[in-house]
């Protein structure tokens, strides 16, 4: 029998399935690169912003970050729908390869603009990432270990933004005049998630052929009927995009704080940015 035909009584426990696991180091390292990356470049905004007087870029560069995900989400799923789910993770994360040798380049040239296109393009990627991450978590686990296998991956998710977000200021400080040498820490992450990947189990696909609908592009109409019947669901969905919304906010006036209104180090105000998300995550226990 082939690995996309195993049976619910044939998957190993949790805790022993190699697949579970490979997803589980694809996505942290992905979500730490994007947080590593998206913080190198908001650092990069309030140090121009500082030394040449000039607008803060950072709000822009959220902008940036978070519309892939309104757009391109939904094509993501999609994709998941019409091809098997593996496939999609193997090759975002060779995406994220390629993107990060870009970001190379674009501190290489010490412009904002080359740096807002790869921040564009990584997070496009991580939207088409998203729908195959959660999505085949229910193909390729028993259903009683769904919510465990959940709650790891949310878990592991969070330590990853804390994670990527500290380590920023670590590595913007370690390279001053040289940012293009940020980027090897990119590719390396990259390259560790690709390899992680290779060990996710491949699934059946779930709607072969599946034609695509505009309606890919936005909120498909039963799910607007399942929100509008469904007020819990509307507003755990609405308490969850002022929890992002409040963040974006918050993480950019943290960086310009630290390093314009208390003096301090980029290595130390990317810490109390990470310190926000750990405030987060006690917040979630209590």
């Amino acid at each position: 029998m082939s690995e996309t035909e195993l049976e619910t009584e044939e998957l190993p426990p949790l805790y022993q399935d190699s697949s579970f696991w490979g997803m589980t180091v694809t996505q942290f390292w992905g979500a730490f690169n994007d947080n590593l990356y998206k913080q190198l470049v908001l650092l990069f905004c309030a140090q121009q912003a500082l030394q040449l007087n000039t607008d803060d870029q950072q709000g822009t560069a959220l902008a940036v970050f978070a519309l892939p995900f309104v757009f391109f989400s939904g094509l993501g799923g999609w994709y998941a729908d019409r091809h098997t789910k593996r496939t999609i993770v193997i090759a975002c994360k060779v995406a994220e390869i390629i993107i990060a040798l870009l970001a190379m380049a674009a501190f290489f040239t010490g412009e904002l603009l080359p740096l807002l296109i790869v921040l564009g393009l990584l997070s496009t990627q991580s939207a088409i990432f998203g729908p195959a991450k959660y999505g085949i978590l229910p193909e390729m686990l028993r259903d009683d270990d769904l919510p465990q296998a959940n709650g790891i991956i949310q878990m592991t998710t969070f330590i990853a933004i804390i994670f990527g977000m500290a380590s920023a200021g670590f590595v913007k400080q370690a390279y001053p005049d040289q940012l293009w040498k940020t980027s090897y820490f990119c590719i390396g992450i990259a390259v560790i998630g690709t390899i992680a990947s290779f060990w996710v189990r491949r699934t059946p696909v779930a709607h072969p052929g599946l034609p695509f609908s505009s309606s890919a592009l936005g909120i498909d109409t039963e799910t607007r009927g399942l929100l509008r019947n469904d007020r819990r669901l509307l507003s755990v969905l609405l308490i969850s995009s002022v929890f992002w919304f409040v963040g974006g906010i918050v993480q950019p006036l943290v960086n310009i704080f630290g390093i314009g209104q208390l003096h301090i180090s980029e290595s130390r105000t990317s810490l109390m940015a990470a310190c926000m998300g750990v405030g987060i995550s006690l917040g979630c226990i209590v």
